[in-house]
Formats: structure tokens, sequence, C-alpha cells
């Protein structure tokens, strides 16, 4: 387990949790005071405070596979410390605890970013399609 706590500490999951922690605070008490100056519905404020726990996990996944070097964002290698330790010997068939959540939270990123690509095609092939539906009515009735 107290490597599961070095990958945490390597990863700076440690850090992300923090700076989140301390910013989504200081949104609340921002929130919570412009909010009624706007005169802006009652349901907004529990909406922001919902919106910005439900942020909380995501950034925690977000930090534990990527890392920000040199202003590019990069997939974090493969970890030291499991290696040191012996935790990540793929030869004796050992795996840490946390490798099948990540090869999890990897897949579903890589779905995600294959609906979203799909998405994108279609929506642009539909909007081709009805641009070059209205052309063809309009040379019609011409």
């Amino acid at each position: 387990m107290s490597s599961f706590f070095n990958e945490l500490k390597q990863r700076k999951v440690y850090r992300v949790a923090v700076g989140y922690a301390v910013v989504a605070w200081l949104v609340v008490q921002i929130s919570a005071t412009v909010i009624p100056a706007y005169h802006a519905p009652e349901w907004i404020l529990p909406l922001v405070i919902t919106a910005v726990a439900l942020g909380f996990p995501v950034a925690l996944v977000l930090a534990w596979a990527f890392d920000i070097e040199g202003g590019a964002i990069k997939k974090t290698p493969e970890s030291t410390v499991a290696t040191v330790s012996g935790a990540n010997d793929v030869e004796s068939g050992c795996s840490p605890p946390w490798f099948n959540y990540q090869c999890a939270c990897d897949r579903w990123l890589l779905a995600m970013a294959s609906v979203a690509q799909s998405l994108d095609r279609s929506t642009t092939s539909a909007r081709d399609n009805a641009s070059n539906h209205g052309k063809k009515r309009c040379r019609a009735a011409v």
C-alpha cells in the first residue's frame, strides 16, 4: 500500500488535489458572494457547488494519467517506484492493484475520444448533406 502512496506522490496527484481544493473553495466562496448580487435563481449556487465537486475526481484521474512538462501535456511514464519495488514485474505476472483501474481509465478516455470523433464526422457529413440538398433545391427552383 505504501507503493501506491509513493506513486501518488511521484505523479503529483497530491499537488493537484490540494490545488483543486483551494481553487474550488475560492470559486464557491466567490460564487456565494457574487451570485446574489446578480439576482440569479437560487438553484445556481448548488449547481456550481455540484459541478466543482464532480470535477474533483476527474482532475485526480487526469493528474494520474498525464504530466505537464515544458508546457506540453504528456502521458505519465510507467512508474519508477513500482519498478524498483518489483510490484510491476511483468515476468512474474504481478501487477500493482491500481494497474487495472489505470487501464480502464485509459480505455474509457480512448472510447470517449472515439465517440467524439465519430460524432464530429457524422455532424460534418450531415451538414455537408444538408448544404448539398439545399443547393439542389435552389438549382431546381431556378
